[in-house]
């Protein structure tokens, strides 16, 4: 499975969301007998998802502020 940002965003996707998405998908391929396989997550994954852009826009500032100083 490969989760992209922007589809994600495009969704309304939660991080709920994604978590229920990818649980559901291991339940399926156990159910199947296969019990191997990856999820590739973007780096950037959270700052799509609304609920963190706020917050990863907050922390970036600080940082900001306090890399300068």
């Amino acid at each position: 499975m490969t989760l992209v940002s922007e589809e994600s965003a495009f969704r309304g996707e939660t991080l709920p969301d994604i978590v229920n998405r990818i649980a559901n998908l291991v339940c399926r391929r156990a159910d199947k007998g296969k019990n191997f396989g990856a999820v590739l997550i973007p780096e950037g994954l959270l700052s799509h998802i609304s609920a963190y852009k706020h917050l990863i826009a907050e922390l970036s500032a600080l940082f900001q502020k306090y890399n300068n100083n």
